[in-house]
């Protein structure tokens, strides 16, 4: 098992229109253009107008960029197509404190279960195959929902167990929920396991 090559994000600041720039926990930055997910429906509708594309926060249980009606993106994604661009630099700035959770949520990342302390999400329009990302405390790792199978990641590996028990078993909502986000829809909650 080794060490996944996650990106969590450190801060976001607003500029003008739908840009936001970006800092990562490698100490990179770069600035995100928010125009190409405008055209999506679903919940990307609401990012059309720049007060709430401007309302980005980092849901701090997951690292993700998201917005306080459920929108999220996989700062994975984000690093990777900025990197992609030559669009990431490394950065001098003094961050400022963590940017609160969206305001009016508790959590904003779509979160599909919780149980022993670990979270499972997974992220609206995120690269195949199709995924959930989880995080057990410092532990991260993406799970394969058709395989049934790890990506990546460093879960101890009594987490991974209890994760792969789950996934067998929510399989068919796994996928459910993968093709919700592609279609930008809400995504439905799956029971934890007991």
């Amino acid at each position: 098992m080794h060490r996944s090559a996650c990106h969590d994000l450190a801060q976001v600041r607003p500029l003008t229109g739908h840009t936001l720039r970006l800092w990562f926990d490698d100490g990179s930055m770069g600035d995100l253009d928010l125009t190409e997910y405008l055209k999506f429906e679903g919940v990307f509708a609401p990012l059309r107008d720049v007060s709430a594309a401007q309302g980005a926060r980092i849901d701090p249980a997951t690292g993700a960029l998201s917005w306080p009606n459920g929108i999220d993106l996989d700062p994975e994604a984000i690093h990777r197509h900025l990197t992609a661009l030559g669009a990431l630099r490394h950065s001098d700035e003094t961050l400022l404190p963590p940017s609160a959770p969206a305001p009016g949520t508790d959590r904003s990342v779509p979160e599909l279960s919780r149980f022993f302390g670990i979270l499972v999400a997974m992220y609206f329009h995120d690269h195949e195959p199709p995924h959930f990302h989880v995080r057990y405390g410092g532990y991260r790792g993406r799970f394969a929902i058709a395989e049934q199978s790890w990506i990546d990641g460093d879960l101890p590996p009594r987490a991974r167990g209890l994760v792969e028990e789950w996934a067998a078993l929510h399989r068919d909502e796994l996928q459910a929920d993968w093709e919700r986000a592609r279609r930008s829809e809400p995504l439905l909650p799956i029971a934890p396991l007991e």
